[in-house]
């Protein structure tokens, strides 16, 4: 069972998240603000975090750059929860390593979905497979894969 880390500073989206999370047969650790997501990633060392991004005594960009910093959390991935639109914190999370957003308000199955998929990616990165049914097509990590076999000769064009 995969644990994520839900870092919320709002307790009704909190709970909407870790009720989701919990339905969909995932081990859920809360916090409430900055400090204690970062406290509780480097004690529990979940294999997701989800970070909104603005919370007290540290932002979700502050955590996961000390997240990045941390050898033991640097590869931990993170999913920003926001209510401002992905292109004005995009940037910032692309060059901290961050592939995925979640907007508030969310569709139902949102959350569930982009975990899933975050969580496949990292499993996918971590095993440095070939096997392209591990993970989403429309996914970072796929394109990436799919790119290193277009950049390999060939007598024709990439399969896909």
């Amino acid at each position: 069972m995969s644990k994520v880390l839900v870092a919320e500073d709002d307790r009704h989206v909190r709970e909407l998240m870790v009720d989701a999370l919990f339905d969909a047969g995932y081990d859920v650790i809360e916090a409430k603000d900055g400090a204690a997501a970062l406290e509780k990633a480097t004690a529990e060392h979940p294999d997701l975090a989800l970070l909104a991004i603005w919370m007290q005594h540290l932002d979700g960009f502050e955590v996961l750059g000390k997240l990045r910093e941390d050898p033991a959390t640097e590869a931990v991935p993170v999913v920003l929860l926001t209510a401002l639109p992905a292109v004005q914190g995009e940037q910032t999370g692309l060059n901290l390593g961050v592939l995925h957003y979640i907007t508030k308000l969310w569709a139902p199955g949102i959350v569930e979905a982009t975990v899933r998929v975050a969580l496949r990616e990292s499993k996918f990165e971590a095993d440095a497979s070939d096997d392209d049914s591990l993970v989403w097509a429309g996914s970072a990590s796929f394109r990436r894969n799919l790119n290193d076999r277009d950049a390999r000769p060939s007598s024709g064009p990439p399969a896909r």
